[in-house]
């Protein structure tokens, strides 16, 4: 479950990401940060969700959360990085 959420986190943020390059600078920098603090509040509430209602084993869940989700965001700096490779 951990790495499902990490991967639908990173999956989210790459959707966001490609709308967001389609824009001018000003209206990318909104679109991204602002689409990062609604995914961080969705991730957040499958977390507790999880944990409550599910009753996951929190340190397996924690690990592979983490695990999934350090792996989603050195991928999506790496895209982001090779998309936006024009000077702004």
């Amino acid at each position: 479950m951990g790495v499902a959420v990490g991967l639908a986190y990173g999956g989210s943020a790459v959707l966001v990401a490609a709308l967001a390059l389609r824009q001018d600078t000003p209206t990318f920098m909104a679109l991204y940060f602002g689409g990062m603090f609604v995914r961080m509040l969705l991730a957040l509430a499958a977390v507790a969700a999880i944990i409550m209602w599910l009753r996951a084993a929190v340190p397996v869940f924690a690990a592979a959360l983490l695990g999934a989700w350090t792996l989603a965001l050195v991928l999506e700096i790496l895209w982001l990085v090779r998309r936006r490779s024009r000077p702004v």
